[in-house]
């Protein structure tokens, strides 16, 4: 039974209350401002994607169709994807063409270094905006090399890479 189902029959509100739900509801990550809501949107059109289908949720993204995104925690080709984003949690793409794509922050200036390209440039990525990390990116996980397997839980989640 799922939660829709539960909140038609009335079984959540006699279960759990009005401070139940009030709880359910601040467990839900934090709205972004609408500038980079809008920067989402945008490049979630440019890339083609839809939200992740029930029926794929679970996998990873090199599993599902061409098209999609969703959230992790700990990004990579096999890390599960799901529809809703969690508190901290990594959008990823897969474009309509294939391309997989990991979105964040980085600091201005890591932002600059990778898009100047040549040599990998050492950074750390944030789901969120968080502290100096404001810049918000798209990376092809092609160009991505994972330098720690766990993400930093404390001070962001963010995660090391080299990109380039």
């Amino acid at each position: 039974m799922t939660l829709g189902d539960n909140l038609s029959a009335g079984v959540v509100l006699q279960s759990f209350g009005i401070v139940g739900l009030l709880a359910i509801d601040s467990a839900a990550a934090p709205a972004e401002p609408s500038s980079k809501n809008t920067e989402r949107e945008a490049l979630r059109k440019q890339h083609q994607t839809s939200i992740i289908q029930k029926q794929h949720e679970g996998s990873g993204i090199d599993q599902v169709p061409n098209g999609t995104y969703g959230f992790t925690y700990a990004p990579g080709s096999v890390s599960p994807l799901f529809a809703a984003k969690s508190f901290q949690s990594f959008e990823m793409h897969k474009a309509a063409d294939g391309t997989q794509y990991l979105l964040g922050y980085l600091t201005p200036a890591e932002a600059q270094q990778v898009a100047q390209g040549g040599a990998a440039v050492d950074v750390k990525l944030f789901p969120d905006a968080y502290g100096a990390a404001t810049q918000f990116v798209s990376l092809p996980l092609s160009q991505l090399q994972r330098k720690s397997h766990n993400p930093h839980r404390e001070d962001g989640n963010w995660i090391p890479f080299f990109v380039g």
